[in-house]
């Protein structure tokens, strides 16, 4: 496998991840995008056709990721570190003692954040 289709191959895979994580079928996606049916769709997931570089925004924005997610310039969806990935990972597997030890200690860097959690 060359790299123009290992690029289609992960990008392909990106989006199908994307539409499974938010529920959306081919279908739906195709909608959302303004195609007339799922075909694109089908063939962009499975790698068999480049993403056209005009719908990468529209395609981030329906599967409401990041173009850089969808390109692989970030690491995940979320445009985390590995380090980061890594911490949620772990607690998540926290039982809810330690949950609450981790929420205690980053409540005082809550004024810090660019984000509300609700």
């Amino acid at each position: 496998m060359d790299e123009q289709e290992l690029f289609r191959w992960k990008f392909g895979m990106r989006i199908r991840l994307r539409r499974a994580v938010i529920g959306l079928s081919q279908t739906e996606l195709a909608e959302r995008l303004g195609y007339s049916n799922k075909t694109i769709i089908s063939k962009i997931e499975s790698g068999k056709n480049e993403p056209p570089l005009s719908k990468v925004k529209a395609f981030a924005d329906a599967l409401e990721t990041t173009m850089a997610y969808l390109m692989g310039w970030a690491e995940n969806e979320f445009d985390l570190t590995t380090e980061e990935y890594e911490l949620i990972c772990k607690y998540r597997k926290a039982d809810r003692h330690d949950k609450e030890t981790v929420k205690q200690v980053l409540s005082r860097y809550q004024e810090d954040t660019d984000f509300a959690v609700g």
